[in-house]
């Protein structure tokens, strides 16, 4: 997954991702991955995603990821 950039639809952020050589818009809240992550915030250069996931012992833990933008940025 590759975050390719990011509009305003009515004043909310969504996040164009580049998902097996298709975009999709995706926005705050909404689940994706096989992992069932969630985004958590979208910010101008970034998307910031929150995944269940056990640790070593078994124990649950949220894994946050982070996808930035590639390239240079005005």
């Amino acid at each position: 997954m590759e975050l390719v950039g990011v509009i305003d639809r009515g004043g909310e952020p969504w996040a164009l991702l580049r998902v097996q050589g298709t975009v999709q818009a995706a926005r705050t809240g909404q689940r994706l991955g096989v992992q069932g992550g969630t985004i958590e915030r979208i910010e101008e250069h970034a998307v910031t995603t929150v995944e269940a996931s056990r640790d070593a012992h078994g124990r649950a833990v949220s894994v946050t990821s982070t996808l930035h933008l590639k390239g240079p940025h005005p």
